[in-house]
């Protein structure tokens, strides 16, 4: 989503009239600003965690389905990584 908005923002300069000016100049730099950056990276994170989330939870659901512990014992060490990185996001965001 956020990438989406930095390409449309970056897109200002074709617009007539607009795009030519300070305040399109501006607006086009916006797209290039540190915060918008880290809002677009802080996005692919959550995406990303959010996935590896879901295939842990998944498995292990299957593991109960099937009564095998052993998928539970194995993603013990993902869930614990997965957790300290979510933890970090919102350091990451200020």
């Amino acid at each position: 989503m956020v990438t989406k908005v930095r390409d449309t923002i970056k897109h200002v300069t074709q617009i007539p009239y607009v795009g030519n000016t300070q305040i399109g100049r501006e607006v086009v730099g916006l797209a290039d600003h540190k915060k918008v950056k880290d809002a677009e990276q802080l996005s692919c994170d959550i995406v990303a965690y959010t996935e590896s989330a879901k295939e842990v939870i998944e498995d292990i659901r299957i593991a109960f389905t099937q009564l095998n512990p052993q998928p539970i014992k194995d993603y013990r060490e993902k869930l614990k990584s997965l957790d300290e990185k979510i933890r970090e996001l919102p350091k990451k965001a200020a």
